[in-house]
């Protein structure tokens, strides 16, 4: 998602809900020169205005991004980490290093759930191993 994109959809959100700026920085609870920021800057705005916008609207960050990454059921794990990555490039280093640890933290989770599975099919296969011998 281009930032130009990034402000289109939050633009046409708004539209959906016959809200004006001042609206949003409402919801959001921010001032009115935060959301002119989001609108006039060549640049996605912090994450945690990015937060802030999506839980004004009432969605989730993925949520949020979901409808650019996967373009119907074609998009591949290529084209969505293209995606990720023109986003995260725009991002001040500061929310990059953000971005990483949660990265890390997500592979770490999903290791440690990949390694409890193996596990539990282990164990499993020995059970029917077992039956099968009698």
């Amino acid at each position: 998602m281009t930032v130009k994109r990034f402000q289109q959809k939050v633009k046409q959100l708004m539209k959906n809900r016959g809200w004006k700026r001042y609206r949003l920085a409402e919801e959001m609870g921010v001032s009115a020169s935060t959301v002119q920021y989001v609108f006039e800057r060549d640049s996605f705005p912090k994450f945690e205005t990015i937060e802030k916008i999506c839980a004004a609207f009432d969605m989730t960050v993925p949520e949020f991004f979901l409808e650019d990454l996967v373009v119907g059921k074609k998009a591949g794990k290529t084209q969505t980490l293209e995606i990720i990555i023109e986003f995260v490039t725009q991002m001040p280093e500061a929310q990059q290093r953000r971005v990483l640890n949660i990265v890390q933290a997500l592979a770490k989770d999903t290791l440690i759930a990949s390694e409890a599975l193996e596990e539990v099919i282990k164990d499993n296969q020995k059970v029917s191993t077992k039956r099968k011998k009698k």
